[in-house]
């Protein structure tokens, strides 16, 4: 870059230094006079709208680079170029239909950005946690759970990003790659990728030195061909040549190593201790530090009956990242920032432009406050109100109805995946669903809900039944909506709230007389469908709970009994 006319940036810049500076290079390297820009703010994060006579590739190229420049710095924003044309900013007037080119433009990014992995990062990171990056930075070991669609990769990837820039090092690695691989051969697997990348890391940096040498006789310890029943044995020399190996390397050069494993999930649920295990005794007392992704209930960190293990609070800190229906507003805002960060980068100034305040809402139950769903299912919206034409222009709440009521198979396809992934059976998991639409859904038509109850002491009393049911909670089949409620006619008995994923009962409309609870305008109430009956609003605690008080109870204990009849093949699916 033309450094003598382009302005200097500080660290930590503010946003108007972010904007000076973006102006002084695009007008130095493409010659731009006055180049008008502009910042928008949203929590935890800007964007610099550049505008330019032409987006060309080069001013393409030239808003990555100031991009990069201005993340380096501790800018917490992104750069984009627009057209300047005289007639309009593109950003000044914003979309007003599902058929403008610019909202094409924002389901194809979506689309692109559905899966985040280390190649494809989230267009923007937005934070669902004041402090979870933060955390997530700190030299510690961090387990990070949260469902499918949260955001837990999008946490590792920025958390990469941010060390990296602080001069320390890092291995990325994806669990899904090494999903058929058995315990120990996954741990030799990835002592060997720890020991490559260290060994690049040192010999880029030192050339020959004694972390050379060590790491390289490890790498060749670690790929010696050895028969499966000698590998154990092998394994446990080799872990202790890791730990001497990482304190020479942290000794020479005085820099952290991160390593994050994603998806841990995948590996077998039995070997999960022992795959953990044989990994913190690698770093353990070496400034190497671990930092998993996970969904919870399908993950065993610890094995209390052999002491072995990553241990929750003692070994690792755990990061929780699911934005549950406890508290819908705030879901709402977290949501719709994300969504707003994407359609600002394709010249939507306000998502209101696009879909009615009442269809972000239903957006928002329907996705159970899960990020990936939440933009999955406004993809599917747009697309469902194209269809629908007519006078129609922007995302309503049947479109979403309908998109919600299509993602039932995916999910029950990503269930089948992770259970075989981890050698268990769906079975029981799909017999619990039914039974749970069978408590809500298949009775009689005035007692239709889609929410229900489930008595808290069955997380100790009937522990099998409530793990099934978390499973689904993290399969997104259920979304929890109060942690503890009290029984009106129990003393001493509390209850949690679970409401049905709408993908079990929604299809263009809500099925007629189904009572459902549902949000608008802040607030949860509670309607029949197609009723003249007048809805309950929760304004306060005290009306909330007595909606809440409204779901039928789920006995798991019952549910298991019935299962485990001889003569049962199958749960049944109706209360």
């Amino acid at each position: 870059m033309s450094a003598s006319h382009v302005a200097a940036l500080p660290r930590d810049p503010s946003v108007g230094q972010a904007i000076e500076y973006a102006q002084s290079v695009f007008a130095a390297e493409l010659h731009i006079p006055d180049v008008r820009a502009e910042c928008r703010e949203f929590p935890g994060e800007a964007i610099i709208v550049v505008h330019v006579p032409e987006v060309g590739e080069g001013a393409t190229r030239l808003a990555n680079a100031v991009d990069g420049e201005l993340r380096e710095a501790g800018f917490p924003g992104f750069v984009v170029v627009r057209q300047e044309t005289r007639e309009q900013s593109p950003l000044l007037r914003g979309a007003a239909s599902v058929e403008d080119a610019r909202v094409s433009q924002l389901v194809g990014l979506l689309a692109a950005h559905e899966r985040t992995s280390e190649t494809m990062p989230s267009m923007a990171y937005v934070s669902g946690g004041l402090h979870n990056l933060d955390v997530a930075t700190t030299p510690r070991h961090h387990v990070v759970f949260g469902r499918r669609g949260v955001g837990k990769t999008a946490l590792l990837l920025e958390a990469k990003a941010r060390v990296e820039s602080l001069g320390h090092h890092t291995l990325w690695l994806n669990m899904n790659t090494y999903r058929d691989m058995p315990y120990p051969d996954l741990v030799l697997k990835v002592i060997e990728r720890v020991a490559e990348n260290c060994l690049m890391w040192v010999a880029r940096t030192r050339g020959k030195s004694l972390a050379v040498e060590r790491l390289a006789r490890l790498l060749s310890a670690v790929r010696q061909p050895a028969p499966a029943s000698r590998r154990a044995d092998a394994l446990r020399g080799l872990i202790a040549d890791a730990n001497e190996a990482l304190r020479v390397v942290g000794a020479e050069l005085q820099a952290r190593l991160y390593v994050f494993l994603d998806d841990l999930y995948y590996v077998p649920l039995d070997t999960q201790p022992l795959f953990l295990d044989a990994l913190h005794r690698c770093v353990r007392d070496r400034d190497v530090w671990l930092k998993i992704a996970t969904i919870r209930h399908q993950t065993r960190c610890y094995a209390f009956n052999d002491l072995r293990g990553l241990r929750l609070g003692h070994d690792a800190a755990e990061i929780n990242l699911d934005v549950t229906l406890e508290n819908p507003a705030r879901a709402r805002g977290f949501l719709a920032d994300i969504l707003a960060a994407a359609a600002a980068r394709c010249g939507i100034d306000r998502i209101e432009q696009v879909a009615y305040d009442w269809a972000v809402d239903r957006l928002t139950m329907s996705s159970g406050g899960v990020p990936r769903d939440f933009l999955s299912l406004f993809v599917g919206a747009v697309e469902e109100s194209r269809i629908r034409g007519g006078k129609r222009k922007k995302v309503g709440v049947e479109d979403v109805n309908r998109a919600a009521g299509k993602a039932a198979a995916l999910k029950e396809q990503e269930l089948a995946e992770d259970a075989a992934a981890g050698g268990t059976d769906t079975t029981p998991l799909m017999e619990l669903l039914a039974h749970v639409n069978g408590v809500c859904l298949r009775v009689p038509v005035e007692r239709r809900i889609n929410f229900l109850r489930v008595d808290r002491h069955a997380a100790d009393t009937a522990k099998d039944s409530y793990d099934l049911l978390q499973r689904l909670m993290d399969m997104r089949f259920v979304h929890l909506l109060d942690r503890g409620i009290s029984d009106r006619h129990h003393p001493g008995t509390r209850h949690e709230v679970y409401l049905l994923d709408f993908s079990q009962y929604s299809a263009d409309r809500l099925q007629r007389k189904l009572r459902v609870l549902d949000f608008r305008a802040g607030n949860l109430i509670f309607r029949r469908v197609g009723s003249t009956d007048k809805p309950r609003i929760a304004k306060t605690a005290a009306q909330r709970l007595a909606i809440l008080r409204a779901g039928p109870v789920l006995d798991l204990h019952a549910w298991r009994a019935s299962c485990s009849q001889p003569s049962t093949d199958t749960c049944p699916d109706t209360p």
